[in-house]
C-alpha cells in the first residue's frame, strides 16, 4: 500500500509541476522519471538485485485464479474499469475533452487542472500497480532494470492502439491490443522472425521507435 501510494503521489506531482507551472508535460515526466530510478538505485545500493522470500506478494505476480494468471485478472479488472470510467463517467468526458481542446473545455466549466492532476495521479497509481507485479513476478527487487525503456512500449502501446498523441479521442480496448501487438512483436524478434536466428534485443528498440514514427505520421493533420 505504501508504495502504490508513493506512486499515486509522484504521478500527482507531475500533474501539479505541469499545470501550475506550465512545463512542457514530456519534459517534467521524464525528469522524474529519471529522479525516481536514480533514488531507487540509492535505495538498493546502486541497483543491486535484492531477492525475497514473500509467498504472499509473490502471489500477486506469480499466482493463479484457476487457470488464469493472477496479475491478468487483476489487468482484466483494471481495463473494464478504465473502459467504464471513460465512456460511461463526467470524469472520463472531461479528459477527453481536456485532451482535445483545453481552451474550448475550460469555457465549458471543466477544471483543467484539477483534472489533469488526477490523470496523472492515476496514472502514477497504475504505474506503481505494474511495479509491484513485476518486482513480485520476479521474486527480487532490480531497480537497475525493471521498467526500463517500458516507456517506448507505453506510447507505442496507445499510437498503435489507435488513440491520436494530439488528444481528443481515446480507446482502451485500443491501447489493450496495441500493447498484445508490441509484445508479439518483441517476443518474435526474441525467439527469431519467420524461422530466422533470434534477433538482439537492440533491434526491437529500434523497430519500436520506428512504429512510432510511422503511426504519428499517419496521424499528423492533413493540410488542405
Amino acid at each position: 500500500l505504501l508504495a502504490l501510494a508513493v506512486a499515486h503521489g509522484v504521478g500527482a506531482i507531475n500533474g501539479a509541476l505541469i499545470t501550475g507551472f506550465r512545463i512542457q508535460p514530456i519534459i517534467v515526466t521524464l525528469a522524474l522519471l529519471i529522479a525516481g530510478r536514480g533514488i531507487a538505485q540509492v535505495i538498493s545500493n546502486g541497483g543491486q538485485l535484492i531477492p525475497f522470500s514473500n509467498p504472499t506478494f509473490e502471489y500477486l505476480g506469480k499466482g493463479y485464479v484457476g487457470p488464469m494468471p493472477f496479475q491478468v485478472l487483476v489487468m482484466i479488472l483494471v481495463v473494464a474499469a478504465a473502459i467504464f470510467v471513460m465512456r460511461m463517467t463526467s470524469f472520463g468526458r472531461y479528459v477527453v475533452a481536456v485532451g482535445g481542446n483545453e481552451g474550448a473545455s475550460r469555457l465549458a466549466g471543466i477544471k483543467i487542472h484539477r483534472t489533469k492532476i488526477m490523470v496523472y495521479a492515476l496514472s502514477g497509481l497504475l504505474a506503481g500497480l505494474a511495479g509491484l507485479i513485476e518486482t513480485a513476478r520476479l521474486g527480487a527487487s532490480d531497480a537497475a532494470k525493471v521498467g526500463l525503456n517500458i516507456e517506448l512500449d507505453a506510447i507505442a502501446a496507445v499510437v498503435v492502439g489507435g488513440t491520436p498523441l494530439t488528444g481528443g479521442r481515446a480507446t482502451v480496448a485500443g491501447t489493450v491490443v496495441g500493447a498484445l501487438i508490441m509484445q508479439v512483436l518483441t517476443t518474435s524478434f526474441n525467439m527469431g522472425p519467420l524461422g530466422m536466428k533470434p534477433l538482439p534485443f537492440s533491434w526491437s528498440l529500434v523497430f519500436k521507435a520506428a512504429i512510432i514514427v510511422f503511426a504519428v505520421y499517419i496521424q499528423r493533420p492533413k493540410v488542405a
